[in-house]
């Protein structure tokens, strides 16, 4: 972990902005935070340190068991819609609420400064659909503290991997499409068939 790139090996990165290569990071943490956001990061970090695989690799490993054992795969997708100063501290909680929710085989990995998806095996598409409203009860009681008066803006996608998803950027992308057409219609959980 440093201020600059390691030649030999992947990197944690400490910068306010993106770096110029950022295939060479492992990932980009934010100087002073909460220490809320610190122990999500190094979690995450701990987590990409023991698999040695980031987000995208650890979930085309689940699709290939999903699809190739007959198991279902559940993906949730949680976007967050705040202003700059508030996000990270939104982001957060929201995770912690996540970690608390799910059981011990599912994953929760923060995939980019807007989004955490929850990775679930073994669990069909109304298991999804229920973890997703269980949460979003859970998130109207979450209170940020620069605007204590309401919960979090969030969106939430959900998608049950079938055979004729190849892979992870797809899955983002279907979830992704799912967050756009739930923000349109003003839906805060939108399932992606």
């Amino acid at each position: 972990m440093g201020e600059k790139e390691h030649p030999l090996i992947p990197s944690v990165l400490v910068s306010d902005t993106v770096p110029t290569n950022p295939d060479s990071y492992i990932d980009v943490i934010r100087p002073k935070q909460s220490f809320a956001y610190y122990m999500m990061k190094f979690k995450l970090l701990s987590c990409y340190l023991l698999t040695s695989c980031g987000v995208e690799n650890y979930l085309d490993e689940e699709i290939f068991k999903s699809q190739r054992y007959g198991v279902p795969l559940t993906l949730t997708l949680v976007h967050v819609e705040e202003d700059r100063e508030i996000i990270l501290e939104a982001l957060s909680r929201i995770y912690s609420t996540m970690r608390k929710l799910v059981r011990s085989s599912d994953k929760i990995c923060l995939l980019d400064d807007q989004n955490i998806i929850s990775i679930m095996p073994f669990t069909p598409l109304k298991g999804g659909v229920a973890y997703s409203r269980r949460l979003l009860r859970h998130i109207i009681r979450i209170r940020t503290p620069q605007k204590a008066n309401r919960f979090p803006n969030v969106f939430m996608s959900v998608c049950q991997i079938s055979q004729d998803i190849y892979g992870s950027d797809e899955a983002i992308a279907k979830l992704e499409f799912g967050i756009q057409d739930g923000i349109r219609q003003s839906k805060r959980i939108s399932i992606v068939d």
